[in-house]
């Protein structure tokens, strides 16, 4: 499996670079398959969520646990697998 660069390297983040490293020092994806497809997307250059953003996002998943979650827009489904992933394993 690759490793991956840091998002501040490809992004224009709106964050100091030592925050977004710290928050990404948690990141765990859900599955081997969920990290190869952020892999691909990012070598790609597909628009996905961001580490940062999807660690924030488990967390409040776990937090509020809702019945429903409406994904607007997607390029290869990162998000929305992501959702039913954590809901799949509460």
């Amino acid at each position: 499996m690759k490793t991956l660069g840091t998002n501040t390297e490809k992004t224009q983040n709106i964050t100091n670079p030592k925050v977004t490293d710290y928050i990404n020092s948690f990141y765990k994806p859900l599955s081997p398959e969920l990290m190869d497809l952020r892999i691909k997307a990012e070598e790609e250059f597909i628009p996905i969520i961001l580490k940062e953003a999807e660690t924030y996002l488990t967390y409040e998943l776990l937090k509020k646990k809702p019945k429903r979650i409406l994904e607007i827009g997607t390029a290869i489904g990162y998000s929305a697998i992501l959702f039913h992933l954590k809901e799949c394993l509460q």
